[in-house]
């Protein structure tokens, strides 16, 4: 009897730990977060980036999806790039991938005329810079809710720079774009069979 509920209790205790081992692995993507900014900060050696230095302005026009002409305080124009990102390839032949380049040219037109600030990361003297754009009080910037849409890919070397939970907000942007299938990550319609 005693040697049946010795059994009895290792099979119960076992069956536990695996139902908790489950339940664990079900609620793995709570932790996701936590694993990105523990990535972030181990790629940043443990440290906050230094403030990046910012020139305030207004978007003229687009140039690309990822660049823009921004005219300054002063009233000069600059040419930017906006880094840390992948758009499309403008050498690709998919007119689903170009049509999706010319829909987020499209949304950076729109900005035209509003003021935003460019926390960038170099520049030179024939006024052209790389940098991050935040539009308006945006603490996180345009580059979140093009990724989130499937519009631009965070390039990891590229965001350094960046504040740790901005980063960690652009690596969940993506993942979340990744996965819910949106621009870039969208299926090809013409790969699936009827």
């Amino acid at each position: 009897m005693f040697l049946a509920l010795h059994r009895l209790m290792k099979a119960a205790v076992l069956g536990l730990m695996l139902a908790a081992c489950w339940w664990l692995w079900t609620k793995r993507e709570a932790a996701r977060p936590l694993v990105d900014y523990y990535q972030v900060w181990e790629a940043a050696g443990y440290r906050e980036p230094e403030p990046l230095p910012r020139l305030k302005g207004t978007v003229t026009r687009a140039v690309s999806d990822t660049s823009l002409y921004l005219r300054d305080d002063r009233g000069r124009v600059w040419a930017v790039g906006l880094t840390g990102f992948f758009g499309v390839d403008p050498a690709t032949r998919d007119p689903r991938l170009r049509r999706l380049a010319a829909e987020s040219r499209t949304n950076l037109n729109a900005l035209a005329g509003q003021p935003v600030e460019l926390a960038f990361t170099q520049t030179n003297a024939n006024r052209t810079a790389l940098g991050y754009l935040y539009v308006g009080t945006n603490q996180f910037g345009l580059a979140e809710e093009f990724v989130l849409a499937g519009r631009w890919r965070a390039a990891p070397e590229g965001l350094r720079p960046l504040p740790l939970t901005e980063q960690v907000r652009l690596r969940a942007a993506e993942r979340a774009a990744r996965s819910n299938q949106r621009g870039l990550w969208a299926p090809d319609p013409s790969e699936s069979s009827p």
